[in-house]
């Protein structure tokens, strides 16, 4: 995920560099379309990519603090000596 936000950053600067070559005439007209549409791909995929992580970190999350609730209430029950409604 910081891979994909750190390249996000790099294509803007990327982006800005090819913008100011083509105003000052040093990228043509053509190769400036062609690259800034590539690094727009790129940037709208990675985004989506960095979006779909977070939610999975998320959820793993979750997941991790279920698990530990479930793994206290293991505990607390480990030492039953009788079975009480409350214990089942």
């Amino acid at each position: 995920m910081t891979q994909g936000e750190k390249r996000i950053a790099e294509l803007d600067r990327l982006f800005v560099k090819i913008y100011e070559d083509n105003a000052k005439g040093k990228l043509s007209d053509e190769r400036f379309s062609m690259m800034s549409g590539n690094y727009e791909a790129e940037q709208k995929k990675l985004r989506m990519d960095v979006v779909e992580l977070q939610k999975n970190i998320e959820e793993q999350e979750r997941q991790n603090e279920r698990l530990e609730k479930f793994i206290q209430k293991a505990k607390h029950y480990q030492d039953l000596n009788s079975l009480t409604p409350d214990a089942l």
